[in-house]
């Protein structure tokens, strides 16, 4: 016979469940949150570069004349954070340059330039990431024996301002308001309608 809902199993006891974590008192949850990177500016900017590229790594054996065939940014950094007095910020572009030589053999190489922007998405006040990128187009590229090119460059150059701050966390549990007399005392009414001759006590 099989056994009902109401029986106990075998043993003489119900399993335990298991227990609810009580609450956090004053029904708080304790501070958390998440570190974010938040953007506070970002600009574009449009620079040229005209004169001659050095560059530096390539191989021997290539046969001149050299043709580049393309330019990559590596890395931009500032000469100098502090401005001039025209508010003016020298930048550093380390280029990775791309060339063939006569037979048809690619080869890559580097190269450094110095460029100037307006200093008006610099660091304004510390704790500041100041982060930025550029893209590179040739406009005009003559070969200039033995590794170099008198070239003219557009540089598309991007600055970001980004903070890190705390977001999601919960404020500390307020305190509890004390119970205080209202002000002024309010106005008691008689049954008649009328004010009571004698204020109330409190």
């Amino acid at each position: 016979m099989g056994r009902t809902c109401d029986q106990p199993p075998r043993g003489g006891c119900w399993p335990e469940r298991p227990c609810r974590r009580p609450p956090h008192p004053g029904g708080c949850r304790p501070d958390c949150g998440y570190i974010v990177e938040k953007i506070i500016s970002s600009d574009t900017e449009d620079v040229c570069f005209s004169g001659l590229l050095q560059i530096s790594g390539l191989p021997d054996g290539l046969c001149s004349p050299l043709c580049l065939r393309g330019v990559d940014v590596m890395r931009v950094e500032p000469v100098c954070e502090s401005l001039d007095l025209c508010g003016v910020r020298r930048l550093r572009v380390l280029l990775c340059c791309y060339v063939s030589d006569s037979r048809g053999c690619r080869a890559e190489g580097t190269a450094c330039i110095e460029v100037e922007v307006c200093g008006r998405n610099g660091p304004r006040a510390c704790g500041v990431n100041v982060r930025r990128g550029a893209q590179v187009f040739i406009q005009n590229a003559c070969f200039c024996p033995p590794c170099a090119f008198d070239v003219c460059l557009r540089l598309c150059i991007t600055t970001i301002v980004s903070r890190c701050e705390a977001v999601g966390s919960r404020p500390a549990c307020p305190a509890p308001c004390p119970d205080l007399p209202l002000y002024p005392p309010p106005i008691h009414l008689t049954p008649g309608g009328g004010c009571c001759a004698r204020p109330c006590a409190w």
